[in-house]
């Protein structure tokens, strides 16, 4: 079975869609989120990884797979069986 990891700040937002899928589906993941006073630091971290340097990020065993929460949402759904 596949890790999944969803970075994400520490509130509610974009990334709570999957976060949700996630609990629904029964899948453990990893859900690694930035404080927001945080998000300076690691700003240039996500621009070296996303070009658009935004979040949210889901890596797949431990790759970089999908970017933006609406694409991040349908890729789930799709492999979730289609909440």
């Amino acid at each position: 079975m596949s890790q999944y990891k969803l970075t994400y700040f520490n509130a509610k937002g974009r990334g709570e869609p999957a976060r949700y899928m996630f609990h629904l589906a029964g899948v453990d993941f990893e859900d690694f989120r930035i404080e927001l006073q945080d998000w300076e630091e690691w700003k240039p971290k996500m621009q070296a990884i996303n070009p658009m340097g935004k979040l949210p990020i889901l890596e797949i065993d431990g790759e970089i797979r999908v970017f933006q929460s609406n694409a991040i949402n349908r890729y789930l759904a799709r492999i979730f069986g289609g909440f």
